[in-house]
């Protein structure tokens, strides 16, 4: 059967200062997947940073996804990742509408 890879956010921001949240995918096999950003449920299309997919030993794979910005209250980000050849998408949420 198929699981959901371990999948977690970075960061601890303070309000109104730059900041960098990090959302991170880990142990998935084959190396092929979205990563997608939603500020307030919105996809965000600016200002993304990825990396490549970094290989493990076991044969599977990690990748990171970056997202600078500038937390106000109120606001709200969802990591969403959808991987190839799983039927569901899994998300991680940070923000103040937990």
């Amino acid at each position: 059967t198929q699981h959901s890879p371990p999948l977690g956010f970075g960061g601890s921001p303070w309000l109104e200062n730059p900041n960098i949240l990090t959302c991170y995918v880990d142990k998935f096999w084959p190396p092929v997947l979205s990563i997608t950003w939603l500020k307030n449920g919105q996809e965000v299309t600016g200002g993304v940073l990825e990396t490549v997919f970094y290989p493990r030993d076991d044969n599977t794979f990690r990748k990171f996804s970056y997202l600078p910005f500038i937390p106000a209250r109120g606001e709200y980000y969802d990591c969403r990742v959808k991987i190839e050849g799983l039927p569901t998408t899994f998300s991680k949420h940070w923000g103040e509408n937990l």
